[in-house]
């Protein structure tokens, strides 16, 4: 997959370093897997929840994009899912960006409470 003019921008920025690795926990070695896996559960331990580093990346990437205005489809195109009801279990808008749409329709309509005598 090619990288994004972003990502293009990150890495060109990214300060000139002595080792053959971008990342480095120690200014020489790379994070290897294990290594991720350690810093992950620790910080899942101390938030108090339990979730794989996999399984957050993808959902974090499909909340992002839907949150950016990309289609459930493409979002269930590059999870892979076979079907649009499983991505939308796992793929869903921010709590902000629902607030911010809830905002922005402007219309609020009067219900008006209603008693009736028994």
């Amino acid at each position: 997959m090619p990288l994004t003019t972003t990502a293009q921008e990150i890495l060109k920025a990214a300060p000139v370093s002595f080792s053959e690795y971008l990342f480095t926990h120690d200014g020489r070695r790379p994070y290897y897997e294990r290594k991720m896996r350690e810093i992950w559960k620790a910080a899942c331990k101390e938030a108090g929840f339990k979730i794989s580093q996999k399984c957050a990346v993808r959902h974090s990437l499909g909340c992002q994009l839907l949150d950016d205005g990309a289609e459930l489809a493409l979002v269930q195109e590059i999870y892979g899912h076979s079907t649009i009801e499983m991505t939308r279990r796992y793929a869903k808008r921010s709590s902000r960006k629902v607030l911010d749409a809830l905002e922005k329709r402007g219309k609020v309509i009067n219900i008006e409470r209603r008693i009736e005598n028994k």
